[in-house]
């Protein structure tokens, strides 16, 4: 699932955290892609990626192993 165009960051706070809108996460990612989530957490620390229903726990360790992404979920 590619995504079109440069990610936008928001920062969360003015210490730590931010949003990251406009890429989708997938094993298949660019190596772009990738440098650009490295950039902003070598920046910010913590990331947030709405909008990826399409991650189940598979998916999720497929991702490029020099990402560490820890998804917290509430179920009910």
């Amino acid at each position: 699932m590619p995504t079109e165009g440069p990610p936008r960051l928001t920062a969360l706070h003015p210490v730590i955290g931010a949003r990251m809108e406009g890429i989708t996460l997938d094993p298949d990612m660019a190596p772009a892609q990738v440098a650009a989530i490295r950039a902003a957490m070598d920046r910010y620390a913590v990331l947030v990626f709405p909008g990826q229903d399409h991650l189940d726990d598979t998916a999720q360790l497929g991702l490029p192993p020099t990402l560490f992404i820890l998804r917290c979920l509430s179920r009910r």
